[in-house]
């Protein structure tokens, strides 16, 4: 891979000529010449502070090298002349209008965050945490409904992982979020960057995609584990948690049709399994719409290492997730990847509010499969339709004893996307 796309040559900023640099004094004449004497002692700690962590030679191509000649101005009074008066803050040397230097002081405010009240439309929140994933900042922030204040945030390029995409958070219950809780964040990376057409972005980006264990301690936000690299799974797309105890999580990956559960306390995969399709129709624009096979595998770590192989991008079907409604854009071909016709789009696992039961969404197929999570091999019962005009269910066929099932699936009325389960009345699942 070419190193220079990581590693940039550095840029400078070319140098002005000397006669068009104006010492400060000049610029902006005062009746005390205190602030340009202490602008000058602050500008030379300020650039040999800067120059001793960025590089002196990047550093001080961006500025002019002389101290007593910085042509910028500060954003801040460095320095409050006592004996200035409304007419030096507007001040003209030769037609040109001072900087910072001319400007009056700023008023300061003091401002009492615990007094605050956030308000949304009119409404208080209440006292409440919520912790949020920055998409394309890169990392995760906590932040307190009450007031608005930002509690803490951490960043993963800060722990070597360059191409994280924070996709979706879940946290565990805690008696007192502000004194800390953990939550899990599911990160996804590789070409999904490519997903907003923005532009110059990196053309080869680092594979991510990764699961990490997260708590927020009252004070800042710290990585428990990075679940992917402990168990060699890297899905990065939903996670949820299992309402019933709060002692198992959930994460699924879309690209590459697998979801896994996995136990809170020790990480260890307790389940793991994924979905794979061929269509009646050899052309991918009806792959789906006309119906097929949906091949459902429980896949297991590997003996010798105890892990899967399924870190960063290995293992994905299509090169960017599908947003969402982008259904049809892998039946147009638009979408990359290796397995094009072979993805179902596969992910999340919603439960039921019982815990027991759980719907893997298939998205290509508009419907979702029903596992039974309180049997021991996690068995598949049932594929549900979202669709009115297709049957309501097709019957789960064992071929493989607790490892392999299939689903005849007639047609496809439309693709779906997020789903919900309610409560039922007592015995509607016996």
């Amino acid at each position: 891979m070419d190193s220079t796309l990581y590693h940039p040559a550095p840029t400078t900023t070319p140098r002005p000529p000397p006669s068009s640099v104006r010492p400060l004094d000049v610029m902006c004449p005062t009746r005390s010449r205190r602030s340009s004497a202490v602008l000058a002692v602050a500008g030379a700690f300020l650039v040999g502070s800067l120059a001793g962590i960025a590089g002196t030679r990047q550093f001080l191509g961006m500025v002019p090298t002389r101290v007593a000649s910085l042509s910028f101005g500060a954003p801040w009074p460095l320095t409050t002349n006592l004996t200035a008066t409304p007419a030096d803050w507007t001040c003209h040397v030769g037609g040109a209008t001072c900087l910072n230097r001319g400007q009056g002081p700023i008023e300061r405010v003091n401002f009492d965050v615990g007094a605050h009240k956030l308000m949304v439309g009119g409404v208080f929140l209440g006292h409440h945490v919520v912790v949020m994933p920055q998409k394309l900042g890169g990392g995760v922030t906590v932040t307190d409904l009450a007031t608005g204040r930002s509690l803490g945030s951490l960043w993963y390029s800060n722990y070597g992982d360059y191409g994280a995409i924070p996709h979706h958070i879940i946290a565990f219950p805690s008696a007192d979020p502000y004194a800390g809780f953990e939550f899990v964040n599911s990160v996804q990376g590789g070409l999904n960057t490519h997903l907003y057409g923005l532009p110059n972005v990196d053309p080869h980006p680092p594979a991510s995609t990764n699961i990490y264990k997260l708590r927020y301690d009252g004070n800042t936000v710290q990585i428990m584990e990075n679940v992917s690299a402990t168990t060699g799974l890297g899905l990065g797309v939903h996670t949820t948690i299992n309402p019933r105890d709060a002692e198992s999580f959930a994460v699924s990956d879309g690209q590459k049709d697998v979801w896994a559960l996995f136990d809170r306390r020790t990480t260890e995969v307790r389940a793991a399994f994924r979905y794979d399709w061929r269509g009646a129709s050899a052309d991918l624009a009806r792959n789906w719409a006309d119906g097929g096979v949906l091949t459902i595998t429980r896949i297991y770590a590997d003996k010798d290492t105890g892990k899967f192989d399924m870190l960063g991008t290995k293992g994905n079907k299509i090169d960017i997730e599908l947003a969402p409604m982008a259904e049809g854009e892998l039946e147009a071909g638009r979408i990359p990847g290796a397995d094009q016709a072979g993805t179902v789009a596969a992910d999340g696992l919603v439960y039921h509010p019982n815990g027991r039961w759980g719907v893997e969404i298939i998205r290509m197929l508009g419907g979702g499969v029903v596992h039974d999570l309180d049997a021991d091999d996690y068995a598949p019962i049932t594929f549900v339709s979202f669709n009115g005009d297709t049957p309501d269910q097709a019957a789960v066929e064992e071929v493989e004893a607790g490892r392999v099932w299939r689903v005849h699936v007639e047609r496809v009325g439309s693709p779906g996307h997020e789903v919900w389960m309610e409560r039922d009345p007592p015995g509607a699942f016996g």
